[in-house]
């Protein structure tokens, strides 16, 4: 006796099942693993170059939304001990609250090279309202004055036998300063400018005014006849960075937005290797598809003289998308010591900073934010920062599979590599130091504007297709299971019926003989 299960695969059509499931696995293999990736990047493909005409050229000449960019300044509260070789004690005072609007002008495109060249601005509009508390931009503090030791430290790792050309320009400019600080309201330092004298006529200040004339200085404008401004950002806000040729992605996706020239040069001109003046990587406002995390993002910064390489950290996640988090680093150490980022390919800085005078002519070094990360050497000489890696790590979390970046915050501070002068009055007492000026944070994580465009015209589709191909692979599996057990059970059925029916007549022929003898008579 069956039992009723079984009488439902004996009354199946176990060849149409096989059939029907063996369609299906074809189906989740062929079209939903194979062909329908294959449409998924297709259309990537033409969705994501940067041709005239499409949605992501428009969102690359122009960013549709507003950056955070905040500003973190360091009040120094003990200028005399300083001066006389102390610790500086260092008053953290921000943020200061800019939103940063990014385009591109001047484009021009070649479509035989699948190139274009533009010139890169960024714009900047204070928001005074999101600040830290009680702050307005008009404290009156005490900073490392960026120009003056900008003018004089040069000078002293490059032409120490000019410090008293230099210095005589520096007291005509900034009417006789007594120390390596701007005290003032800190607006004037940031944004509305501090007023540089010109009116000397002193030869070294009519030099360097001449300089200043050129237009070389972003931050450094003229304001009448005998006097220049000096600013952090007003003076530079909205000119360009400087022009870029980068490949659009058309002629090979995983170009996309990889910078080939700027400025007309094909490689930069600041260290001593080849490799590291290589132009490589974006301009940070895209970045191509597929890219596996071993291998990183990288990202060209002029204002560094490098391309630099976010690294894998861990999986993360963003507004229910799942992303992979990458940091970056200005820690040179790890390419060896020495190496081509260190001064005339011998001083290389400590771990965690990156030496900038190569590129900027400047003794200034890049750090994490608070030094984290850094030489603990280097944190002991100041008194008032506090590593944090929630607060002061450079991160992106990426959705990788579209290059994707849908949160991102680069964090870097700014610090004078200051050592005792003694030609200079002022600075001949101080310890050798890496003095913090400022830290800026800038970045955004995506609206849900553009999360939801994620989701729902890539991830879902994604989605849709690995669920298409596993249940159709699945599906089709438990089908050939059911059409072979279908199969099975109905052939034992037939046999067994067989069976029964020659039971059955042999039955018949025992319990009537003569029935057996017609049979052999009519033979």
């Amino acid at each position: 006796m069956m039992l009723p299960f079984q009488n439902s695969f004996v009354r199946m059509n176990y060849v149409k099942i096989l059939l029907m499931s063996t369609g299906a696995i074809a189906v989740g293999v062929v079209f939903a693993g194979f062909l329908m990736p294959k449409i998924i990047r297709m259309a990537m493909k033409m969705q994501l170059r940067v041709t005239p005409g499409t949605m992501t050229r428009d969102m690359y000449e122009k960013v549709p939304f507003a950056l955070d960019f905040s500003v973190y300044i360091f009040n120094v509260t003990n200028k005399d001990e300083v001066l006389a070789g102390g610790k500086p004690i260092l008053q953290e005072l921000g943020p200061y609250y800019f939103e940063e609007f990014k385009d591109k002008v001047e484009i021009v495109d070649d479509n035989e090279e699948d190139t274009m060249e533009y010139d890169y601005r960024n714009t900047y509009q204070y928001k005074p309202e999101r600040n830290g508390p009680g702050l307005t931009g008009n404290e009156f503090v005490t900073v490392a004055h960026p120009l003056l030791l900008a003018m004089i430290l040069s000078i002293n790792v490059d032409r120490p036998e000019l410090l008293a050309f230099i210095q005589t320009a520096v007291n005509g400019l900034l009417r006789n300063p007594q120390d390596i600080f701007f005290t003032g309201r800190l607006w004037d330092l940031l944004y509305d400018g501090v007023v540089l004298d010109c009116s000397s006529e002193d030869f070294e200040v009519n030099a360097v005014c001449s300089e200043f004339d050129s237009g070389d200085y972003a931050e450094i404008r003229r304001i009448n006849e005998t006097a220049f401004s000096f600013s952090m950002f007003g003076n530079s806000n909205g000119s360009s960075i400087g022009r870029f040729k980068a490949l659009r992605g058309k002629k090979n996706i995983r170009d996309l937005g990889r910078v080939l020239e700027y400025n007309g040069l094909i490689e930069m001109d600041a260290w001593y290797e080849d490799e590291c003046n290589e132009i490589t990587g974006t301009d940070g406002t895209i970045f191509p598809p597929f890219y596996e995390k071993e291998e990183g993002f990288t990202i060209f910064i002029p204002q560094m003289c490098r391309a630099m390489t976010a690294e894998y950290q861990r999986p993360s996640k963003y507004a229910g998308i799942k992303t992979n988090q990458f940091t970056l680093s200005f820690d040179v150490t790890k390419y060896g010591s020495p190496n081509c980022y260190c001064r005339d390919g011998e001083f290389c800085p400590p771990e965690g900073l990156l030496d900038l005078y190569p590129c900027v002519g400047t003794p200034i070094a890049i750090s994490a934010p608070h030094f984290y990360k850094v030489d603990p050497a280097v944190l002991e000489k100041v008194i008032g920062l506090n590593p944090d890696p929630e607060k002061h790590e450079f991160f992106m979390n990426f959705y990788q599979f579209a290059g994707a970046p849908v949160e991102a915050y680069g964090r870097l501070q700014a610090n004078f590599e200051i050592v005792p002068v003694e030609e200079v009055p002022y600075m001949k007492d101080l310890q050798s130091m890496y003095l913090p000026l400022m830290w800026i944070e800038n970045g955004v994580g995506l609206s849900k504007k553009y999360t939801n465009m994620l989701k729902y015209q890539l991830i879902m589709g994604l989605r849709i297709q690995k669920l298409m191909k596993y249940g159709c692979i699945i599906g089709g599996v438990v089908g050939l299971i059911i059409g072979a057990v279908a199969g099975f059970l109905q052939s034992e059925n037939e046999s067994n019926e067989t069976r029964s029916i020659s039971a059955k007549s042999d039955a018949v022929l025992v319990e009537n003989p003569n029935v057996q003898s017609i049979e052999v008579a009519s033979n």
